[in-house]
């Protein structure tokens, strides 16, 4: 029974409902057989199956057995592999105090002389694992020099290993640090990098999220319709193996190039896409930055078209502000609003001060200048490291116009 309840959990192929019709069927077993040992690796399994279709009710029961199981075994190798999952599911749903305490434990725990368990769920070295969702996590808090020092440790492991699936998504992690710090071209290589890989060793899921990290960053720095194509392609074959995890992250960079482009109907569309999502999906990491794009493009799109129609009666190009329906500023800063109230909730310092930067901005617009600094110095001043990256940067430029 035991080799069952194993085997089944070594057949991970992400949204499978066949392996998920035998991991249910192993669980049972395991059960009945009232072997937690064994059951470990199989509610691993089904988590991680339906990890990648982000389906928020489901996880949550899966993630409440994984952590009871986590409380009553007392076995460290078993115990690094709950603690690793835990700790990327606590990054996805955007509670980062709680990746905090599992990356902890697996540190605790982990020792690099033991032997790996025959059937474990995360190849290689776990602690490489959940170094780089521990990186993830400390970069959004706002911890961004420690964020990237540690994805450089599990990329570290990761090389290591000499186990191309396990650099792959270490790779990933490496790009979602960059690409949190503002360094694009770096973010872009790394997809390259993981692509290729890839592509070498004929991991397919690993291809399609290495071709939306490089789409995402090539959006960023500028080439936009490569950049595009590559998103929209990436998305729809990333959506045809069933798989939706992260699908919003990759959104909002489809969602940058067209802003980019001047689309902005279709920029409002993608984020309106993505945020239907996040309402029903486990990862709502990205949620605030989300609000935050949907709050830029609200007012990108009433200046737009009330240009548009100024152009047409140039008697109404200083009163269309006041008349648009709706009140655009009004709208946007309600986004802007969600946006730090979503990031303050997840204790995500990076996507607040991002928020407030886009906030101080409209507010200066409105000549709100006092509030918009006080408002803005907050955030800034609590940051201690990272002040050379993107967004430490512009909200210091924003603070000297504003004083």
């Amino acid at each position: 029974m035991r080799n069952g309840c194993d085997q089944a959990a070594n057949q991970l192929r992400f949204t499978d409902n066949e392996l998920e019709e035998n991991l249910q069927h192993a669980q049972q077993l395991c059960r009945e057989l009232q072997d937690e040992v064994a059951l470990v690796p199989v509610v691993i399994g089904l988590t991680r199956l339906h990890l990648w279709r982000a389906n928020r009710m489901t996880l949550e029961e899966l993630e409440r057995q994984e952590e009871s199981l986590a409380e009553r075994l007392t076995d460290s190798q078993l115990l690094v592999q709950l603690h690793t999952q835990l700790s990327w599911i606590k990054l996805i749903r955007g509670k980062h105090v709680d990746v905090v305490k599992h990356y902890q434990q697996v540190r605790t725990h982990h020792d690099p002389r033991a032997r790996q368990p025959i059937f474990s769920s995360f190849t290689g070295n776990p602690l490489g694992t959940a170094l780089g969702a521990y990186g993830v996590s400390l970069s959004q808090v706002g911890w961004l020099e420690q964020g990237l020092s540690h994805v450089a440790q599990g990329l570290g492991y990761a090389e290591e290993s000499h186990q191309p699936a396990v650099l792959t998504f270490e790779l990933l992690y490496a790009g979602m640090v960059r690409h949190l710090r503002g360094e694009y071209d770096e973010a872009w290589r790394l997809g390259q990098k993981m692509n290729a890989l890839a592509r070498e060793y004929e991991l397919p899921l690993a291809v399609i999220l290495g071709t939306l990290l490089h789409g995402g960053m090539a959006v960023h720095g500028g080439a936009l319709e490569d950049g595009i194509a590559l998103l929209t392609t990436g998305l729809a074959q990333y959506r045809a193996t069933g798989a939706q995890l992260l699908e919003p992250y990759f959104l909002s960079f489809l969602a940058e190039g067209y802003r980019r482009q001047e689309k902005v109907a279709e920029a409002l569309q993608v984020v309106s896409d993505a945020l239907s999502l996040t309402a029903t999906n486990l990862d709502v990491f990205w949620e605030a930055e989300l609000y935050r794009l949907k709050g830029e493009l609200t007012f990108a799109q009433s200046s737009v078209q009330g240009l548009a129609s100024s152009v047409q009666n140039p008697q109404s190009a200083s009163a269309w502000t006041f008349h648009w329906p709706g009140n655009p500023q009004s709208e946007a800063e309600a986004c802007f609003l969600r946006a730090i109230e979503i990031a303050r909730q997840q204790e995500a310092k990076l996507l607040e001060l991002r928020a407030t930067t886009s906030l101080a901005r409209l507010w200066q617009q409105r000549r709100k200048k006092k509030e918009a600094r006080q408002r803005l110095s907050e955030v800034y001043n609590w940051f201690t490291e990272g002040l050379d990256t993107q967004d430490l940067q512009a909200a210091k430029a924003l603070l000297a116009e504003l004083s």
